[in-house]
């Protein structure tokens, strides 16, 4: 197994072995959800789903007939982590000072301290609710009064809290210093004990291990990979694993590159779109398979998502899979009527796209619907369905081809922009 530096991309060397896919979605959507189904680990309780943010590092699963199993972990960097850490703590100093300047009770800020606002960065599984207790009373009773009383003798008159605080923080800077490194320590000595480092070692960048028993690699992986205290995932920036992990509904024969990452809107700061990181996969993957909530169909990212696949040319590698199928309500009981309720959503978003200038050919495009995804094994129709689009993955592979899409030029500004180069030039 090729242990992959920090920007590496697997696909472009396995291309012409495995077939590969890439899951996109909303978080929550069930993509996890779905690689359990595939990997035979719904039992198991790995990858870890939840509703909310779950998947941060893009991981790779590679399903193959191999017996032993195989991991690469690479670590994020100290200087990365330490920024998550430092924003964690402003914002609960910031939550307290807002509050203590209003003369109002300060939240609990051990919540506060549980993650990264924008829930990216999951502190809690580094430290537990005491530690964060007692690092939240230290600074609402020890640091944020007197960042209050140092505000108020500064700046009297002054109503702009956000203005105060970005020179509080700096004036009270050695103080919060002093319980980030305490955090850091205790981060990195957890990821050395993750990755079998000395205690005098330096932070690791990657870690490798493999071996033969299924059950105690996917317990190592926990440590990895899942959302619980004590994981070590929120330091992880991406994973590789490999092995003959499979589910009763693959078949046998078959090896593919199953690729689990961020959901769209992960970072609220995207505003549901698809961004840079959800397109490194696309133009090697034989197919792209967007994973839609049937109880909630094309209310945040997907109808997006659609739109920028079709614009980038990537529509023929498509597959829309509707999660949660069991859960819809319809008029009349049946896989039938929910299937029916769930393509009315579809309709719509297609109908909604023709007036962005996007038009989705309904009969072209393939849909697979899911249900019963959180039982150990699925419905026969799910398992069916999941089957016969690994089949198909398994058609396409090679015969997906993007389509060349060609620029546009306004010609009306090229003479402006020709002046300006031939001046800068002639400066130069």
């Amino acid at each position: 197994m090729h242990r992959f530096k920090k920007n590496s991309n697997l696909l472009s060397v396995c291309r012409r072995i495995w077939r590969l896919f890439n899951l996109l979605g909303d978080t929550g959507a069930g993509k996890t959800c779905l690689v359990r189904q595939l990997l035979g680990t719904t039992g198991d309780r790995f990858p870890s789903v939840r509703r909310v943010r779950t998947t941060v590092a893009p991981t790779e699963f590679i399903i193959t007939n191999e017996s032993t199993f195989k991991a690469a972990i690479v670590i994020r960097p100290e200087l990365e982590v330490t920024q998550f850490v430092t924003e964690i703590l402003e914002q609960a100093v910031t939550s307290a000072f807002v509050a203590m300047r209003a003369h109002r009770d300060i939240d609990d800020l051990t919540d506060v301290l549980s993650d990264s606002p924008d829930q990216r960065f999951r502190l809690r599984c580094f430290l537990d609710e005491q530690n964060r207790r007692l690092i939240a009373q230290e600074l609402s009773t020890r640091i944020v009064p007197r960042l209050v009383t140092w505000a108020n003798d500064i700046f009297p008159n002054e109503k702009d809290d956000s203005t105060i605080l970005s020179l509080g923080l700096d004036e009270f800077a050695d103080e919060l210093d002093q319980i980030k490194n305490r955090v850091l320590s205790i981060m990195i000595d957890q990821i050395k004990q993750a990755c079998d480092c000395a205690e005098e070692a330096a932070n690791p960048e990657t870690f490798f291990f493999e071996t033969r028993e299924r059950s105690d690699f996917i317990q190592r992986l926990k440590h990895f990979l899942s959302v619980e205290d004590g994981s070590v995932s929120p330091a992880v920036e991406k994973a590789r694993v490999r092995g003959n992990l499979r589910s009763e509904i693959m078949p046998q024969s078959l090896e593919l590159v199953v690729v689990d990452g961020e959901g769209i809107g992960h970072d609220t700061k995207e505003a549901r779109l698809l961004s840079t990181r959800h397109f490194d996969y696309f133009y090697n993957s034989d197919a792209i398979i967007l994973v839609e909530d049937s109880e909630t169909p094309f209310r945040a990212g997907g109808k997006s998502a659609l739109a920028a696949i079709e614009k980038n040319g990537y529509l023929a590698k498509l597959s829309l899979a509707f999660s949660r199928l069991d859960l819809v309500q319809a008029q009349n009981e049946g896989r039938g009527f929910q299937i029916r309720e769930t393509e009315k959503a579809l309709r719509n978003v297609i109908h909604a796209l023709k007036d962005e200038q996007v038009v989705i050919d309904r009969p072209r495009l393939d849909v697979r619907f899911l249900g019963n995804m959180q039982q150990q094994i699925p419905d026969a129709e799910t398992s069916q369905e999941i089957r016969s689009l690994l089949l198909l993955i398994n058609r396409r592979h090679g015969a997906a081809r993007t389509r060349f899409v060609a620029p546009r030029y306004d010609y009306e500004l090229l003479a402006g922009f020709l002046a300006q180069a031939t001046t800068a030039l002639r400066q130069a």
